[in-house]
């Protein structure tokens, strides 16, 4: 059959360059052939219209991406998978996917080859948190670029979300799927809703409305959105994000995650960019770019409306090297003027003397007494210049004194000290001494002291302080002063794990000081030496500091087997988002390739973030799904009762996992 003959196919010649040849007899002859040009095929990914396959090139020599329209797929749906070939082709920029081929198959199916990036979507990448926050702007800036560029073309994406952004193995990112991209002419939002809920701007949703650039710039807030709060801008089905998006019920970064370090400034800007009505958004992607190259410069956003403190402190951060030289001439101008103030009176001294001397006459006493009160004078201007000099200078050292204990605070936090436990807890312990001495000393100081040396096990060194807060853990260290040391200088295994016995003994109300301890100190014994996983009764303490009414029988490790079976009602918790904590899996300190949770009380899979495990049983748990994706990357068999999942539940699991049934 001509693909000519298919309803809808008669305006598809304008794919081509005009000719008065019939290209589409030369397709058919390119049908007949495909399969010998591309071959290896295998499976990446499917859409909605399209699967997705890694195939190689024979003519051109090189592995490329195939979309293929799927075969159920009626003929009316065939102009949209062809309008994504057309537009994508036609936009030339480096940080949009670039389309090679289009024709049709054996069958008369349209596909199109473009080129194969190997590395992660954004969404990976921030599930993973591979990256420093800095280093995913990068990426958003880069996507805001194509983005702009595909706007000049006249052009709107309309589907912008992370997993539709791939960053390559040598960071270079580029912006996919153009299904839904259209001629921003007039374009209305149709009846059937299209796009992704939770990036779909309000005017996505109702019918009639048009879409425009500023259509893309809500879902780019959206991006923002996740990238800051590694979550979806709303969580929950369907109909309750898209509920929420049109009663304009979400809530900001900073007001839905009070616990994460989320920059004001940044806040602001997803604020405005997601706002409900689009004249209130950026007029354009280049006006929402220069606010997050702002941020990155060191400087204030315009969304924020920063005062003067917020822009004398970043000013402050921008110019560290003149501010230090303006402390420096400061200091200079105060010894100038103590020295200054000796010397005058020094002078002074002088004066009274030539006043004993210029007594006997009345002339030279009264012109004494003038020179008298003009030093006097001058004194009192010194001494002025010099009261003003010391409270400048006061002024400096608190705000230089402050930044240094913040830095020192944020080197104990997440994500530095998880980074480099070992490398960032010595910074943080340096400064915190200096400034000890400086503030003579500050109770608050000094419990930081005695937490950064019990973490890094200096205890003979703990025992010259003291503090009502971490008394107990004073004491604990006392019992380890001489207990031996391994090479690395950390408690061998044995010894280690009485030390986690004694914390975890510590009495319900001491729950928060041994949370701030527990991580951090496997961190810092992991890191010192250089060993990525730990013992099984190590990892099953660390368990229990936050599940404190968890039976530990219940731990059943097999190293050499690579197993674990966890269970029990009173086992909740895997992993913590506080400050203190990794926001990473407890279990990411074991090698295993199967995990068994049944019957325990872990309600969701994100528990297990991380993790490369191939056999998960979840039977008697309250898991009703598989999402987050991430957290089953590598899964290729799950145990679950027959009534487990929802129809939910089991939306888009990757074919390679095998479900297996047992009540």
């Amino acid at each position: 059959m001509n693909p000519l003959d298919k309803k809808g196919f008669k305006n598809l010649g304008r794919f081509y360059d005009d000719d008065e040849d019939d290209v589409w007899e030369k397709n058919e002859d390119r049908a007949e052939s495909l399969s010998e040009r591309y071959q290896e095929k295998d499976f990446l990914a499917s859409g909605a219209l399209k699967n997705v396959f890694k195939v190689f090139d024979f003519k051109m020599k090189r592995y490329v991406a195939l979309a293929e329209l799927k075969e159920e797929i009626p003929e009316e749906e065939y102009e949209s998978f062809i309008n994504e070939a057309r537009l994508t082709s036609a936009l030339r920029h480096p940080n949009i996917i670039t389309v090679h081929d289009f024709g049709f198959n054996e069958i008369h199916i349209p596909y199109f080859t473009m080129e194969l990036k190997v590395g992660d979507t954004l969404g990976d990448i921030i599930q993973k948190q591979q990256k420093s926050i800095n280093e995913l702007l990068d990426i958003f800036i880069k996507v805001c670029d194509a983005i702009s560029y595909a706007h000049s073309e006249n052009i709107i994406h309309l589907d912008l979300k992370p997993d539709n952004i791939q960053v390559g193995e040598f960071g270079e990112v580029q912006v996919c799927d153009w299904g839904l991209s259209r001629k921003c002419d007039g374009v209305l939002t149709e009846d059937l809703i299209k796009g992704t809920p939770g990036f779909m701007a309000p005017e996505q949703i109702i019918p009639g409305k048009e879409l425009d650039f500023q259509t893309d710039i809500y879902a780019l807030g959206g991006i923002l959105y996740s990238i800051l709060t590694e979550s979806l801008p709303v969580e929950g089905g369907s109909k309750t994000v898209i509920l929420s998006t049109v009663q304009e019920v979400i809530k900001s970064p900073i007001e839905r995650f009070p616990e994460k370090s989320i920059p004001k400034s940044l806040n602001a800007v997803v604020c405005k960019a997601m706002e409900q009505l689009r004249e209130d958004r950026y007029k354009d992607v280049e006006e929402l770019k220069d606010e997050v190259t702002s941020y990155l410069l060191g400087r204030s956003t315009e969304a924020e409306e920063a005062g003067f403190i917020k822009e004398f402190t970043l000013f402050i951060k921008r110019n560290k090297q003149i501010c230090m030289l303006a402390f420096v001439s400061m200091f200079i101008l105060i010894v100038g003027g103590f020295l200054f103030l000796v010397e005058l009176q020094k002078q002074q001294g002088e004066t009274e003397s030539a006043l004993e001397k210029l007594q006997e006459t009345h002339t030279d006493l009264t012109a004494s007494r003038e020179k008298e009160q003009i030093l006097f004078a001058q004194k009192e201007k010194t001494f002025k210049m010099f009261l003003q000099a010391s409270k400048e200078h006061t002024k400096m050292y608190n705000l230089l004194q402050g930044s240094e204990l913040s830095h020192a605070y944020e080197l104990m936090i997440f994500p530095l000290y998880f980074g480099s436990p070992v490398q960032n807890l010595e910074k943080s312990l340096k400064i915190l001494t200096s400034q000890n001495v400086l503030n003579n000393p500050k109770p608050w100081i000094n419990d930081f002291i005695i937490l950064n040396l019990f973490i890094s096990q200096k205890f003979k060194e703990l025992q010259k302080y003291k503090s009502d807060k971490y008394g107990d853990l004073i004491r604990i260290a006392e019992k380890y002063i001489d207990t031996e040391r391994s090479g690395f200088g950390v408690l061998l295994d044995k010894d280690y794990l009485i030390l986690l016995k004694d914390i975890n003994a510590l009495s319900i109300d001491k729950q928060s000081i041994k949370e701030e301890v527990m991580e951090r100190s496997f961190s810092y014994v992991e890191n010192a030496r250089g060993v990525n996983f730990m013992s099984g009764k190590l990892v099953r303490e660390l368990i229990l500091c936050w599940n404190p009414y968890w039976n530990i029988e219940d731990f059943h490790h097999r190293r050499h087997g690579k197993t674990l079976k966890l269970t029990g009602l009173h086992l909740t918790t895997l992993k913590s988002k506080d400050l203190n904590s990794s926001n990473k899996s407890f279990l990411r300190f074991l090698k295993l390739e199967e995990l068994s949770l049944a019957g325990s009380n872990i309600s969701s899979l994100s528990q297990i973030d991380g993790l490369s495990i191939e056999k998960l049983d979840i039977r008697n748990t309250t898991i009703k799904n598989l999402h987050p994706h991430h957290a089953t990357k590598d899964i290729e068999e799950v145990i679950l009762q027959s009534t487990q999942f929802d129809s939910d539940g089991r939306f888009e699991i990757p074919k390679k996992v095998k479900l297996i049934y047992k009540d």
